[in-house]
């Protein structure tokens, strides 16, 4: 027979996602604390994005040509080119 330990979870404390400044000491909004909200508003304002990729940008993503890139990145690894697709009309 196995000893199973059972745990029972009393209390739950919620943290800034940024700077782990607890519920206790300020005001979370959306799990980010004021500070914190008031630095990434002003990244934002700025046109700073820090490291998020482009795909959590809330911006359109521009046009990419897919078969230039795999000609472009076949070429790179030295494996040839293939046949570049014409346009579909």
């Amino acid at each position: 027979m196995t000893d199973a330990h059972s745990e029972e979870i009393v209390g739950a404390l919620m943290m800034c996602a940024l700077c782990d400044e607890d519920e206790t000491t300020t005001t979370l909004v959306d799990g980010v604390c004021g500070d914190c909200r008031a630095g990434i508003d002003r990244d934002e304002a700025s046109g700073a994005t820090g490291d998020v990729p482009d795909t959590f940008l809330a911006r359109p993503r521009g046009q990419l040509d897919v078969a230039a890139r795999v000609a472009e990145l076949r070429s790179a690894a030295g494996r040839g080119t293939a046949a570049v697709p014409r346009p579909r009309r």
